[in-house]
C-alpha cells in the first residue's frame, strides 16, 4: 500500500509540478494599489483542483486566474488520480496478483469495505467513500438549507473555508463539510 501511496504521489505532483503557478500557495495579495477585490481561482495542489478565493486586488503569485478553464487548463493534468481525495486518504491498494489495465479493474475486481470505485480518463482507484462525498458535496449546486449555490462562469463557487469567500449581497457562506465552503443564497 505504502508503495502504491508513494507512486500516486510521485506521479500527481509529476504532473502538477510542471507548471510553477500551480504549485505556488493560494496568495490574497493586498489592497495598496486601490483595486477592488474580487473572486480569483487558484489550484489547491492538496484537494488538487482549482478553487476560488477573494484576491485583494494587487500582488500575489502567479496560482491566480480569472475563470476556472483558465485555472484548469493550466494547472489540472487531463488524467490524473481517479480520487479526489487522493491526498487526504489514499486509495486503497489492490489485491494481490490483479492487474490494473484500463479504466474498470475496480469495478471487476471490487473494492473494500469503506471505499468505492472511482473511474478516471485511464484508471480506476477504490477511494475512500467518506472523504470522496465531501468532494461530491461539495459539488452540489444546492446547499445544505436548499439555495442554490454561488456559481461563476457556470461552476460552483467551491472555497476551502468562508474567510476565502466575499459572497454577494443576499448571500451568506456556507461551511459544506470539513474541507470546503460556499456562498448561498
Amino acid at each position: 500500500m505504502f508503495k502504491l501511496f508513494v507512486f500516486s504521489t510521485f506521479i500527481y505532483y509529476l504532473l502538477v509540478a510542471v507548471h510553477g503557478d500551480c504549485s505556488m500557495d493560494k496568495d490574497k495579495g493586498n489592497s495598496s494599489c486601490g483595486s477592488k477585490p474580487s473572486i480569483r481561482w487558484y489550484f489547491n495542489q492538496k484537494k488538487f483542483r482549482c478553487m476560488v478565493f477573494t484576491y485583494m486586488g494587487c500582488g500575489g503569485n502567479d496560482n491566480n486566474f480569472e475563470s476556472l478553464d483558465a485555472c484548469q487548463g493550466k494547472c489540472h493534468p487531463a488524467d490524473g488520480l481517479a480520487c479526489f481525495s487522493a491526498s487526504f486518504s489514499p486509495p486503497a491498494p489492490m489485491p494481490a496478483g490483479a492487474l490494473r489495465l484500463g479504466p474498470h479493474w475496480c469495478q471487476i475486481i471490487g473494492c473494500p469495505t469503506g471505499y468505492q470505485c472511482q473511474t478516471g480518463g485511464l484508471i480506476s482507484q477504490c477511494c475512500n467513500s467518506a472523504t470522496e462525498n465531501w468532494f461530491r458535496e461539495a459539488d452540489n449546486p444546492k446547499c445544505k438549507n436548499g439555495q442554490t449555490a454561488l456559481q461563476l462562469g457556470g461552476h460552483i463557487a467551491v472555497a476551502d473555508s468562508c474567510s476565502d469567500l466575499s459572497c454577494p449581497q443576499g448571500q451568506t457562506c456556507e461551511i459544506t463539510n470539513q474541507l470546503f465552503a460556499k456562498c448561498c443564497k
